[in-house]
């Protein structure tokens, strides 16, 4: 008869990834965080959501989530409104391919380059306070903006273009 240390067993079993982040053939994202903000969006256990549940998400709020990557958010093609602020993005360029955004709340991310929201024409309010920024050159692209909050930012110039 073997004896089995249980501390052991439970430990092992607390410190494995799997337990931590499940991983198994089923991905729709490449970090687990923003795949179980989606899951929760659609109110579906990750396995049965569908094609179609993805292109009905219109918002998707996950601030303070650990989101590191956005790798995959292209899946959600209606999305309107996303709030990610306080994560860990720093490269944004996946929210290029959502045209239909109209606002994004991206404050408190390390965001190390704005130039894939130059894209994003629909875009009428942008929160991008706290995110380190140097510049905001690529904003003056985006003639349906209203609203833009820039607060606690490296800016040292904003061009004239902006102001107009």
């Amino acid at each position: 008869m073997i004896k089995v240390n249980r501390q052991i067993i439970w430990l092992v079993f607390l410190l494995s990834p799997s337990w931590v982040f499940p991983m198994d053939d089923f991905a729709l994202f490449d970090n687990y965080p923003l795949e179980e903000a989606v899951s929760k969006e659609i109110k579906k256990v990750r396995t049965d959501i569908t094609t179609q549940d993805l292109k009905n998400v219109v918002s998707l709020r996950a601030g303070w989530s650990w989101i590191y990557s956005l790798n995959g958010i292209g899946t959600l093609p209606n999305l309107t409104h996303l709030i990610l602020s306080s994560n860990q993005l720093k490269d944004i360029s996946p929210l290029a391919e959502l045209i239909q955004l109209k606002k994004i709340d991206l404050w408190g991310n390390p965001i190390q380059d704005i130039s894939p929201l130059a894209k994003l024409t629909n875009l009428e309010y942008l929160v991008l306070g706290s995110t380190n920024l140097k510049s905001v050159e690529h904003i003056s692209d985006l003639t349906a903006l209203k609203r833009l909050y820039l607060w606690d930012n490296q800016i040292s110039d904003i061009s004239p273009s902006l102001c107009a």
